[in-house]
């Protein structure tokens, strides 16, 4: 086991059941989406099932969002 601290934010989440060659692609659309829908995504990036020397299996990715800037008025 293996513990982190992980910074309090917002992220965007997608899950991934295929082949470990594959999460550039799913990080990219997870980027995409952001950019779409006019959110800033950052560059920590969340990889939650990734074990060292075990087979492939499902991914939990996660991108963090860039922290809301106040509005000036």
């Amino acid at each position: 086991m293996v513990s982190f601290s992980i910074p309090p934010g917002r992220y965007l989440r997608i899950i991934h059941d295929g082949p470990l060659e594959a999460i550039p692609d799913q990080y990219a659309r997870l980027y995409a989406h952001a950019a779409a829908h006019g959110l800033k995504a950052t560059d920590f990036k969340l990889d939650f099932g990734y074990s060292l020397g075990l087979p492939p299996g499902r991914h939990e990715l996660h991108v963090a969002l860039a922290s809301e800037q106040p509005r000036l008025s």
